[in-house]
């Protein structure tokens, strides 16, 4: 994940992680990812890098796909490590180990995934839904 924003630590050169933005405590209105979250393993941890940077009340938002648990693309992200935020009572507990609180959830798309050959998820024929998340600091009043 390359990350290039307002007010670096560091030089925006080179590669940042999720685990490591180059950012200083409570500096940041806003963090925003499209579908990160839902690609690392241990979101929970990911979400409080997210809070770490977030000035008090500052938002998260952030897009994630939600699967059927027991789906083959359920079982499948959870055997990858990637399922954390894979529904949305996983996303819940995700948030509340981050210090986060949920603002927002809102269903974007649900249906069948009728496959397509460049996506690696979900799996042909198995339910999923796109959702957009909005979260804030635990102690903010939202």
């Amino acid at each position: 994940m390359r990350i290039c924003l307002e007010k670096p630590r560091k030089s925006c050169k080179g590669n940042n992680t999720w685990d490591r933005l180059p950012f200083r405590l409570n500096s940041i209105p806003c963090v925003v990812s499209l579908a990160g979250f839902s690609n690392v393993q241990n979101a929970a941890k990911a979400l409080a890098e997210a809070r770490r940077v977030l000035s008090p009340g500052g938002r998260v938002i952030f897009s994630t796909l939600f699967l059927n648990e027991g789906s083959r693309s359920f079982e499948y992200t959870r055997r990858l490590g990637l399922a954390d935020i894979i529904c949305k009572e996983r996303l819940r507990k995700s948030l509340d180990k981050a210090k986060l609180k949920l603002l927002s959830l809102e269903e974007i798309y649900s249906g069948i995934y009728p496959g397509y050959s460049e996506d690696l998820l979900p799996f042909r024929g198995d339910w999923f839904s796109e959702n957009l998340v909005i979260a804030t600091t635990k102690n903010s009043s939202g």
